[in-house]
């Protein structure tokens, strides 16, 4: 089950996606060209390497993207 996100404007298709209270991962995708390959991007917010150790923002960053692969399946 995806988390709860939002569509932002950023690349070809942009989300933030909600982890808990106000820390969030946006997330962005550019199709690609000619000139470039598609591309795929996290972003963190400020906050989250405050509150959880990197070992546990991988874990997140992870679960995000196998939400994201089943979504799409």
């Amino acid at each position: 089950c995806l988390r709860k996100y939002e569509i932002i404007s950023k690349g070809d298709f942009g989300a933030r996606i909600h982890l808990l209270g106000n820390l969030f991962i946006e997330c962005t995708f550019w199709q690609g060209d000619e000139e470039f390959p598609p591309d795929f991007v996290f972003t963190f917010c400020k906050g989250l390497k405050k509150v959880l150790p990197t070992e546990d923002i991988v874990v997140a960053t992870s679960t995000v993207v196998f939400d994201i692969l089943h979504f799409m399946k």
